[in-house]
């Protein structure tokens, strides 16, 4: 077999791994390496999550090595290196390009800063220029380490989001774009481009903000440094990507129109619009900058991939050694014999995560409930996994209504994408939730393979995004729904609803704390 020509490289750095994944020019996946990892929390700072730079770095270099050491790669073939990553995220750097410190998207330590900010009255304003609620946004975590950590906070000349860190670290050079930049709350979505008025109104440093250019620009070259740590040759072009969803639906095939989940660590909702919309009643919703520059993203997010995970690492063990044996994923064993079990669980429902609201973005107290302690059958392990495929696709139907309610775009046929749409029985039962059919593209590494689309573009390979999305989106599956079932879910849909509801008001009167809550939530 000859070795694969004109490759693009993309570095992925997720919520809950760090991946190396190779495309030819054509689309087609022809290397992928992984390493899950984990952001350690912060125990003196509460809601305080790190984001181990040094030993991340160190995860994907390996990922790096290992999915050039493949037998059918030539790294003379890599014509472009990209990345994705999640949204937000930052990173501080000194006057000599070391990191001080950086954040992963969830830490919501900055939590009396969000407050204070929204206390003196820039809330509306910076959801009009920005186009989300002051929440887990990068001027709070800036002004909590200018009052925490003053003496780091004076040495910070440089940051950049987690996607330009990854390619700060091939090339030497600060960047950033906006898909991933217009989830910073310092950021114009209108301009496209960084917000000086928000920056000024907090009155931090707009000296420390990267150059903003525009994904699948070339923004670099691969340094002698990198090779070196890497393994890739010097001189290679490193383009921009961007942020994991908005890359998804890129590599998905919606460059331009349509609706999708994206299903990874995060499950989050978006439908593309022509203008910058803002949600006229406030924080129910979210815009975002996408990939093209005549587009941006409606969205909204819930945390279902965390609570599958968790699921497979508590009580999922023997999946999890019988799937070593055998080549497979305690995933596809859960969902085989969740198979059987009937739409609605046996009446189990799952209480984990409320409908999202970037105003108020909280996850109630997580509760199994409806499951029978004398009938060992209907509330075995198959049936509580259903449950938890059922409430992710609850999640999703609620925000795709409130989504839609604000776009004025009605839903029709969805995309959905990422890790969890690997699951043909998740398809199904996302298909009868919506009452609308399913697209599954084949390629399961839709934000990759839009980050490859990036890289092909900056490659050379295609004139401009549309052409190359065009050119590498994959062929996808239909899943139609059963009618009958969504009967059933429109019915399941409503009693999760109300339970939810109920479970957030025990959240309030403080009977129950809450998984997590984005900072400043828990007072409103």
């Amino acid at each position: 077999m000859g070795k694969n020509k004109n490759l693009i490289l993309v570095l992925d750095v997720g919520t809950g791994s760090g991946r190396a994944i190779l495309f030819d020019s054509q689309g087609n996946q022809v290397g992928l390496s992984q390493r899950e990892w984990v952001h350690p929390k912060l125990e003196n700072y509460p809601g305080g999550f790190h984001f181990d730079t040094s030993e991340n770095w160190h995860l994907l270099k390996s990922c790096i090595h290992e999915v050039l050491s493949e037998p059918d790669i030539n790294v003379e073939n890599i014509a472009a290196v990209s990345s994705a990553a999640q949204r937000p995220g930052i990173v501080c750097y000194d006057a000599a390009g070391q990191e001080l410190c950086a954040w992963p998207c969830f830490d919501a330590r900055a939590d009396g800063e969000t407050e204070w900010i929204i206390e003196q009255g820039y809330g509306p304003k910076i959801y009009e220029i920005n186009g989300d609620w002051p929440s887990i946004h990068e001027p709070a975590r800036l002004l909590w380490l200018k009052k925490n950590n003053p003496k780091i906070f004076d040495k910070v000349a440089r940051i950049t989001m987690l996607d330009a860190w990854v390619l700060y670290k091939l090339t030497g050079q600060y960047v950033a774009e906006p898909t991933i930049a217009s989830f910073s709350g310092m950021f114009d979505i209108k301009r496209r481009n960084w917000s000086h008025e928000i920056f000024n109104m907090l009155k931090l440093p707009i000296d420390i903000l990267p150059p903003m250019a525009k994904s699948a620009s070339i923004m670099g070259q691969v340094s002698t440094h990198a090779s070196t740590e890497t393994g890739l040759r010097p001189g290679i072009p490193v383009v921009l990507g961007g942020g994991d969803t908005q890359l998804a639906l890129l590599g998905a095939g919606l460059a331009k129109d349509g609706a999708a989940l994206v299903a990874g660590t995060f499950w989050v909702e978006g439908i593309i619009v022509d203008a910058p919309l803002i949600d006229k009643a406030r924080r129910k919703t979210r815009t975002f900058c996408h990939t093209l520059p005549d587009r941006w993203v409606i969205e909204a997010a819930n945390f279902s991939g965390i609570l599958a995970r968790w699921f497979r690492d508590v009580f999922a063990k023997q999946e999890m050694a019988q799937a070593a044996e055998n080549g497979s994923s305690a995933y596809e064993i859960l969902n085989s014999i969740a198979q059987k079990v009937p739409p609605g669980s046996n009446g189990m429902q799952v209480c984990f995560s409320s409908l999202f609201d970037s105003g108020r973005w909280i996850h109630t107290s997580p509760a199994f409930m409806g499951w029978d302690v004398f009938d060992l059958k209907k509330s075995d392990k198959a049936v509580f996994w259903r449950a938890i495929l059922e409430n992710a696709c609850y999640l999703a139907k609620g925000e795709f209504n409130i989504i839609s309610d604000v776009s004025g775009v009605p839903l029709k046929d969805v995309v959905f994408c990422g890790g969890a749409s690997k699951s043909s029985l998740w398809q199904q039962i996302l298909a009868d939730v919506l009452g609308t059919a399913v697209l599954t593209p084949e390629v399961v590494e839709t934000t990759s393979l839009g980050a490859a689309m990036c890289g092909a573009v900056g490659a050379g390979f295609y004139d401009d995004l549309k052409e190359a999305s065009a050119a590498m989106s994959p062929p996808c599956k239909t899943t139609v729904p059963n009618l009958k079932n969504t009967e059933i879910y429109d019915l399941e849909y409503r009693r999760w609803y109300k339970i939810c509801r109920h479970s957030l008001e025990l959240v309030d009167r403080g009977v129950l704390d809450p998984m997590w809550a984005a900072p400043a939530t828990r007072k409103r």
